[in-house]
């Protein structure tokens, strides 16, 4: 596993900044065609500095075993543990670095996810099913500010792959594609074959160029890059699926030039630039 701490730091006038420090002796340095170009050494943890104008000494550090998620004022990840030990801890810490609480799962299942439903930010973590229903796992939900249980445990087909709340089919590998999609709102499980990203209750399923945006709670199409309206001059029945980011969808389209050719636009539309657009889960 690689090491990950977190330090906060403080500077002149109540200001923080958060460090990461994650042990590796290297880091490979990888050309767009996929070729590695060279390798860099990476500092020590005692050779990174502080950002300027903040002390080198951390008010409180956590020493997680894997790269920590943000929450509604913290952090949580997996702590460290003894290796004859057959569980692991994921962590909920407060900004001020103390354990709001801890929940403890088998080593085998310290994947975690972080999703709201109901205006609640919930951390969702794995566990063996217990019961003898056949489920591959179980999967629980807990408000990030108390640890209150809001669902679960609740028999899962699957484990988290890491991309939103999609699990892959019999926790058989972290490679294994997704093969169904979990609600935050009581944690039952749409199938959906295809399934490339979750965020925000809605999943992005790929089928070559054309994707869906299918609302997890309900397995509904909320719409699709076929049935979606191109923007001003795109070519109608163009739209080409390019690449999920968070809560939103790149969708490229053909535009015609004034020379009578065409090309594929696929920048995203952004302040200072023109070309694809970015959609929201919602956007028609």
């Amino acid at each position: 596993m690689r090491m990950c701490r977190i330090r906060l730091v403080s500077a002149a006038g109540g200001a923080c900044a958060v460090l990461m420090l994650c042990a590796c002796d290297a880091s490979s340095l990888v050309s767009a065609h996929g070729s590695i170009t060279g390798v860099v050494e990476n500092p020590s943890s005692s050779q990174l500095l502080s950002p300027p104008g903040f002390g080198d000494s951390p008010l409180w550090s956590v020493p997680f075993v894997s790269r920590p998620h943000v929450v509604d004022d913290g952090f949580v990840g997996v702590l460290d543990t003894a290796p004859s030990s057959d569980s692991a801890t994921v962590q909920v810490v407060s900004d001020t670095g103390s354990s709001r609480f801890e929940v403890d799962v088998p080593k085998n299942r310290t994947q975690f996810a972080v999703t709201t439903a109901h205006d609640r930010e919930l951390l969702i973590t794995e566990d063996v099913d217990p019961s003898d229903s056949g489920h591959a796992a179980s999967l629980t939900a807990r408000d990030t500010r108390t640890g209150e249980v809001v669902w679960g445990p609740v028999g899962s087909a699957g484990c988290l792959t890491g991309t939103g709340l999609l699990i892959d089919a019999g926790c058989s590998s972290e490679s294994a594609p997704p093969e169904a999609a979990i609600s935050a709102a009581d944690g039952h499980t749409t199938y959906l074959s295809g399934a490339v990203s979750e965020s925000g209750g809605y999943a992005v399923v790929r089928d070559g160029d054309t994707a869906e945006i299918v609302t997890v709670d309900t397995g509904n199409t909320a719409w699709s890059t076929e049935t979606v309206a191109p923007p001003p001059a795109a070519l109608a029945g163009s739209a080409r699926f390019v690449q999920s980011a968070g809560s939103s969808v790149v969708v490229a389209w053909t535009v015609p030039t004034r020379l009578n050719r065409s090309k594929r636009s696929i920048a995203s539309r952004t302040p200072g630039s023109v070309g694809s657009v970015v959609l929201g889960p919602r956007w028609r």
